[in-house]
């Protein structure tokens, strides 16, 4: 039932518009009809699920968690080395496996390189970088420290693209 707009409410201030055709339910087991009619549960670990199709118009739709970093303009390449200096430092605090972090310095080190570089394979240090970010995630591993790279790597990715 919807609820008529007296002159005292204030105007409404939508930026954006969702059409959902379908449903949309929220929560860590939420539940729908499956093909046979039975309850079907969706494992969303707290994010939506849509059963039907979404339009947003050209904007995102984002079901659970969305971070995004906007780097300002003039962002530069010692930007990028003075974070991944930061990463750096903070890599022997993870504690992560002797397997893993051999893997993860030897991409770490070619990031590295490239950067340093007068002309740097932006692409390159992008997909280093989000692979380095996945295999920590992967990992499974939680501190401090991890959490911390995790969000240093993901400026890291993001400043890479605006970069490159």
């Amino acid at each position: 039932m919807a609820r008529s707009r007296s002159s005292s409410d204030p105007e409404p201030k939508a930026e954006k518009t969702v059409s959902v055709a379908g449903k949309i339910k929220f929560g860590d087991g939420a539940r729908g009809r499956g093909i046979s009619g039975r309850d079907t549960v969706f494992q969303t670990g707290g994010g939506a699920y849509v059963g039907g199709n979404v339009s947003t118009g050209g904007g995102d739709f984002v079901g659970r968690d969305q971070v995004k970093t906007v780097y300002q303009q003039g962002a530069s390449v010692k930007d990028l080395e003075r974070l991944l200096d930061e990463i750096r430092d903070l890599l022997p605090q993870a504690d992560l496996n002797t397997e893993l972090a051999q893997v993860i310095d030897a991409d770490f080190r070619m990031v590295e390189d490239q950067a340093a570089k007068e002309h740097p394979m932006g692409g390159l240090i992008k997909s280093r970088l989000n692979g380095i970010l996945q295999m920590i995630q992967e990992a499974g591993e939680t501190s401090d420290a991890v959490e911390k790279i995790l969000k240093l790597l993901g400026k890291g990715v993001a400043l890479a693209g605006a970069l490159f």
